[in-house]
């Protein structure tokens, strides 16, 4: 069983999202003055947008039927896998809500491309702080489990010679 072509469109779009996110988040504070405002603002509504994105891929993983890994891959590597999987959701979730946290709570708005914004919840430096340590330590957690869902993936391909890098492609 491979993966319906709405999972694996929406799996290849957020990877390529989170990618320049996590990328573009670790340059915003080299960014040229002149550029700041405009990085901040890409950053914060893709943001939003993943946020919304994960929302439905949850959803969607609620209601769909998915492949399961191949009943001859170990045990252990099967529970590492799940422990992976469930850290990549937890960590797609905590980063665009932190993110939110961070500048709402220290009285700045966030804007979704010029579309709308969600205004600021006032001004609680303490919460801000803790969101802004977290935002900056969950890019590195995401990071770490993001290379591990890829070389999970190799190693299911070269090492098991299975199909599950397969039914994502």
């Amino acid at each position: 069983m491979s993966y319906n072509i709405y999972s694996k469109l929406i799996h290849w779009v957020m990877g390529i999202i989170i990618t320049v996110m996590l990328i573009l988040g670790f340059c915003l504070d080299d960014l040229p003055t002149e550029n700041k405002a405009m990085g901040y603002m890409i950053h914060k509504s893709t943001g939003l947008l993943l946020l919304m994105m994960v929302a439905i891929r949850l959803i969607m993983r609620a209601t769909s039927k998915y492949p399961t890994l191949p009943e001859s891959t170990p045990k252990i590597i099967g529970y590492i896998a799940k422990l992976n999987l469930l850290g990549l959701y937890l960590i797609m979730i905590l980063m665009p809500l932190s993110g939110l946290l961070m500048s709402t709570l220290s009285g700045r708005p966030v804007p979704f491309y010029g579309l709308f914004q969600l205004e600021s919840l006032g001004n609680n430096p303490t919460i801000a702080e803790m969101s802004y340590n977290f935002h900056g330590i969950g890019g590195y957690i995401f990071i770490v489990l993001i290379i591990a869902h890829v070389l999970g993936g190799l190693f299911h391909h070269f090492v098991l010679k299975d199909d599950v890098l397969r039914r994502m492609l």
